[in-house]
């Protein structure tokens, strides 16, 4: 564990690794933002929830049925996860499918008119500032564009090739067009895109659908980014150019911010879990050192449980534990 007394030993883990890293951030870094960069889960559930209720015959019943998931026992516990809680939001929705009124008041519409609001703070700066200077790619599973906006730049994709606005796995932000995704700096949203509404993955079942279509691909992606390729006797494709994200998921050293990771969480933990099977099989030398889980505060977060330390352990991250929210990127970073 890091504390916050020797910050300056992360900092130098970073330095150190960087020509080896890549950046996985969650919505961690949105909370701990000045200004209007700190949305939560819950607060964009409990809006969704009201939009709903509000188009129900009877709002404040509704209203009642659908926040009861929300409730947090003695324990801090919920009775259904948030993308649980999304998939039920969803089956409530009393509007007809199929209508434009529907195509208005989806939720991935709601959603996307609050991530609009969203504007970048110091630690998207910081952060990103890091990452494009040491060519660290960034993946992230937040759908906002707070990110890509701390850089003064333009919007590139992936080359000449068509993206799905369903699984726009190979679309990417980034200063200039990537050569190499694995070594470059860029942005990935990899569970949605505020600007694709209908690639938001927010609700289990959504989940479920992402994991089915990765199934198909993981394994020749992680073989062609571990093992490597042979080029003189390649007769199809290279599968990574369906999920460039997925390559770097799975090549390099991860480092974890941001993230809750809790058992709910199942399509990451998944993929941690399949990137751990990978690396036993293509690289045993660091399968158990592969990359580090960083427990930060965003409000008032404790200290991390031992069951999570434990799956992250069982998959080959290294835990840094950072007491101080300012710590988290803005000194981590700069």
């Amino acid at each position: 564990m890091i504390s916050s007394s020797s910050l300056s030993t992360a900092k130098k883990l970073l330095d150190r690794e960087k020509p080896r890293l890549a950046l996985l951030i969650g919505n961690g870094v949105n909370l701990v933002s000045q200004g209007a960069g700190g949305l939560s889960w819950n607060e964009l559930m409990r809006s969704l929830i009201h939009a709903v209720a509000s188009q129900s015959p009877d709002a404040a019943k509704t209203q009642k049925q659908l926040n009861r998931p929300l409730q947090r026992s003695e324990t801090g516990q919920t009775p259904a996860s948030l993308p649980e809680i999304f998939d039920i939001i969803e089956a409530r929705r009393n509007i007809k499918s199929g209508t434009r009124e529907a195509e208005k008041l989806s939720l991935q519409s709601m959603i996307v008119e609050r991530l609009r609001q969203m504007r970048p703070g110091p630690p998207h700066r910081a952060l990103v500032a890091w990452a494009l200077n040491s060519r660290v790619p960034v993946l992230t599973t937040n759908y906002d564009h707070c990110l890509q906006n701390a850089l003064d730049s333009k919007k590139w994709r992936f080359g000449s090739r068509r993206h799905s606005d369903y699984y726009p796995w190979n679309r990417y932000y980034a200063p200039h067009e990537l050569n190499d995704p694995l070594t470059e700096f860029a942005v990935w949203h990899i569970h949605g895109d505020q600007d694709l509404k209908r690639s938001i993955r927010a609700g289990l079942d959504q989940y479920m659908g992402m994991v089915q279509r990765l199934r198909k691909v993981k394994f020749k992606i992680a073989k062609e980014i571990l093992q490597g390729v042979d080029e003189e006797n390649r007769t199809e494709e290279l599968a990574y150019h369906a999920a460039p994200w997925l390559g770097v998921f799975m090549g390099r050293e991860l480092w974890i911010q941001g993230l809750g990771l809790s058992p709910a969480e199942v399509s990451i933990r998944w993929l941690l879990i399949q990137r751990f099977r990978y690396r036993t099989r293509y690289k045993p030398e660091n399968c158990d050192a592969s990359g580090w889980y960083v427990h930060g505060p965003t409000v008032d977060v404790g200290r991390l449980e031992d069951q999570r330390r434990i799956f992250f352990e069982s998959v080959g991250l290294r835990v840094i534990e950072i007491e101080k929210r300012s710590d988290c990127y803005l000194n981590l970073f700069l």
